[in-house]
C-alpha cells in the first residue's frame, strides 16, 4: 500500500494503462493515457449533509481528488439497489460540493441496480433522482393580445440537471427560436405565416 501527501492510502496507477477499481458499491474504470501523469490512486465513501430538492440513493463516493486534472473522460458506476422502481428511469449522477451541500448534474443511466456515467473530473458522486419537471414560463398573460409586437418570448428553468432541448410549432409546422441564457425568443417574421392582425396565444 501507498500513502498521498495526505495520508490515505492509494493505490500507484501507470497513465499509459487503463486502471479499474470496485469499492464499496462504487466502481471506477480510467482509461489508458486518461491521466496526465502516474497517481496514487484513492476512493473513499463519505456520508455529507444534503441540503435542497435532491433526493440521494447511494452513498457519496470521494472518487480521489478533483485537483488532479483528465486528458479523457472516466466512467463511474454506483450501486443504487434501494431505489423505488417508479424513479429508476430518473436515476443519475451527480458531483457533490466539497460541503455536501450542492449537487451538479452528470449524466447517467440506470441499468441492472447500478446508474453509470461518464465524466472529466474527479470528485464526490452519490446517484439521486432527478425528479422535478422543468418549467417553461412566457412573457405575456394568457390571452395577451401580440399583434403589432415582434417577438414572443419564454423563459425556461430547470433546477438541477437544465434543458437539453426544446421543440415548438404553430399549427403543426416547426418555429425556429432563438435561445440566450435560458431566454428563447420567436420573432414575427416567418414568412409561412400571415401573422397580421392575429392573436397569438
Amino acid at each position: 500500500s501507498y500513502y498521498t501527501d495526505a495520508g490515505q492510502a492509494g493505490i500507484p496507477v501507470d497513465c499509459r494503462k487503463a486502471f479499474t477499481r470496485s469499492v464499496d458499491g462504487a466502481s471506477v474504470s480510467i482509461p489508458a493515457n486518461a491521466l496526465y501523469e502516474p497517481i496514487f490512486y484513492t476512493q473513499n465513501t463519505e456520508e455529507p449533509q444534503t441540503k435542497g430538492p435532491v433526493n440521494r440513493y447511494s452513498p457519496v463516493y470521494k472518487i480521489h481528488d478533483d485537483r488532479i486534472p483528465l486528458h479523457s473522460a472516466i466512467t463511474v458506476s454506483i450501486d443504487a439497489p434501494l431505489a423505488p422502481q417508479d424513479l429508476r428511469s430518473k436515476l443519475c449522477l451527480a458531483k457533490v460540493s466539497d460541503d455536501g451541500t450542492k449537487y451538479s448534474y452528470i449524466a447517467g443511466k440506470y441499468d441492472n441496480g447500478r446508474v453509470t456515467g461518464t465524466t472529466r473530473t474527479f470528485g464526490r458522486y452519490t446517484v439521486v433522482a432527478d425528479n422535478t419537471a422543468p418549467t417553461i414560463t412566457p412573457s405575456f398573460t394568457d390571452s395577451a393580445d401580440l399583434r403589432g409586437k415582434p417577438s414572443m418570448a419564454f423563459t425556461l428553468r430547470d433546477d438541477f440537471s437544465g434543458v437539453a432541448s426544446f421543440s415548438a410549432t404553430i399549427d403543426g409546422k416547426w418555429i425556429p427560436f432563438e435561445q440566450q441564457r435560458g431566454v428563447v425568443t420567436y420573432h414575427f417574421n416567418d414568412s409561412r405565416f400571415d401573422f397580421k392582425g392575429t392573436t397569438h396565444n
